[in-house]
């Protein structure tokens, strides 16, 4: 496209193209046709508070409400004393995929509008939705900073197209000095100075104290999921495998979060009590050192029903240890900042070593029999750092490791039958190996324990 027909290209038309509202109604569908199918109560639940999320956001403005558009991981809890309804653009292009709707679709509005396929799907899909009208138009966006460069170019094209204003918290790569921390806290500072100009209101710093020991809360309720999920057997399954990450990422500093993780969290404890698992007989363990795979999250129910394969943990969802963020709870704003350090998709900022060994630690304490690497072509984080991801687990732990060429959102790259043909021979490489042999024999249940699904 030239550069005169892409600044002259014809606006949203309502009568082609779909509403925000869309997306709402597809995730309901997928609620009531998967009605009493599921293992855990939380499941339809989670769904639930990704649809509210989505609802507040849309009718933001005629509740007296502004919008925004927000990247993974950021302090969102800025945002609630300000009357600000926050929507995370990778939540909304997962949920896309993950329940079957047409994201080749926007995928290649993208494309097509010159966002080249080499780039993140995740944005990609998000400036194709941006770019037909069927994502609510937000007061503004705002982003951290990344080492993934066509991140914030996409985002800024689609600000661009939704005439919103924008701010990017220009974060360190490395937040473990006292000099990062000081100008990332600084960075906090400004950003409460542009949501200020943005709203016309000044942040309730009291409201915002409150907020901040909601979101630790939930930070301390998210940790005790992941220790559950480290349970032989684990207990959750495929089905919710993306529900912690989705509703703290929509909804942290909030009663709601805090009500839902600990509703998970008990679910778990119940099943791990009773012996119960994901599957009626966990066979293999594996953790995802990419995002889950959306592109077809039926790819993770196969892997339980034809390999008995439990994830017991995806690199976005995990926590460093002694993750106590909480430094000073009458500064919520250093404290927020220092919670970058230690929170989910915090690998998706630093070095490759580093995450290299977060997936490291990861990998050994839940138990995990090998790595699945969706090695998504357009993910700097992803193909760019595979190599050095892939010797720090095979060189540190001797696990196989399964890279599968793929794209995260886009079906028509990969079909899931050449997935699943590499996990077989992936999964078959686990079985015959010493060392698996070995685990599977000290991980058998004793005489009168009892394994299965609720």
């Amino acid at each position: 496209m030239s550069l005169g027909n892409f600044l002259n290209r014809s606006q949203y038309d309502e009568t082609s193209h779909p509403a925000p509202q869309a997306l709402i109604d597809a995730i309901k569908g997928h609620i009531r046709a998967s009605e009493g199918e599921a293992q855990l109560k939380s499941t339809p639940r989670y769904l639930a508070l990704v649809v509210k999320s989505l609802e507040q956001a849309i009718h933001a403005k005629e509740n007296g409400n502004f919008c925004a558009i927000h990247s993974m991981g950021y302090p969102i809890e800025l945002f609630w004393p300000l009357g600000i309804m926050p929507l995370c653009n990778e939540l909304g292009s997962a949920m896309i995929g993950l329940i079957g709707e047409d994201s080749e679709r926007y995928l290649s509005i993208a494309e097509d509008n010159g966002v080249p396929r080499c780039s993140c799907e995740y944005y990609r899909t998000f400036y194709g939705l941006a770019e037909i009208g069927a994502c609510p138009v937000p007061d503004f966006v705002t982003h951290s900073g990344s080492p993934c460069f066509p991140a914030p170019t996409a985002r800024e094209m689609a600000t661009w197209r939704m005439g919103a204003s924008d701010l990017r918290l220009d974060r360190p790569y490395k937040l473990f000095t006292s000099q990062s921390m000081d100008y990332w806290v600084s960075e906090h500072r400004a950003l409460v100075r542009f949501l200020e100009e943005q709203t016309g209101r000044g942040m309730d710093y009291d409201y915002l104290k409150e907020v901040t020991k909601l979101s630790f809360r939930a930070t301390q309720i998210y940790r005790e999921i992941n220790e559950l999920r480290c349970a032989v057997p684990c207990p959750l399954p495929a089905e919710a495998s993306f529900a912690p990450l989705a509703v703290y990422g929509a909804w942290t500093g909030t009663q709601l979060c805090v009500d839902f993780l600990e509703q998970l969290r008990d679910e778990l404890q119940d099943r791990v009590d009773r012996g119960i698992g994901a599957v009626a007989q966990e066979k293999f363990r594996y953790t995802c050192s990419t995002s889950l795979p959306y592109f077809d999250y039926g790819v993770m129910t196969e892997t339980e029903k034809r390999y008995g394969a439990v994830n017991v943990m995806d690199h976005l969802q995990w926590w460093r240890e002694d993750a106590d963020w909480l430094i000073d709870p009458d500064d919520p704003l250093a404290s927020l900042a220092c919670r970058a350090q230690f929170g989910i998709s915090n690998s998706l900022h630093g070095t490759a070593l580093d995450r290299g060994e977060q997936m490291r630690q990861a990998t050994l304490k839940c138990k995990a029999d090998g790595v699945v690497h969706f090695n998504n072509l357009g993910c700097r984080h992803g193909a760019g750092g595979y190599r050095i991801l892939k010797d720090t687990i095979e060189s540190s732990l001797g696990l196989p490791w399964a890279a599968i060429n793929c794209d995260m959102l886009d079906r028509s790259i990969t079909s899931v039958a050449e997935v699943m043909h590499q996990l077989d021979i992936f999964f078959e490489t686990i079985e015959t190996s010493e060392a698996y042999q070995e685990r599977s024999r000290q991980r058998r249940p004793r005489s009168g324990e009892r394994l299965g699904t609720a």
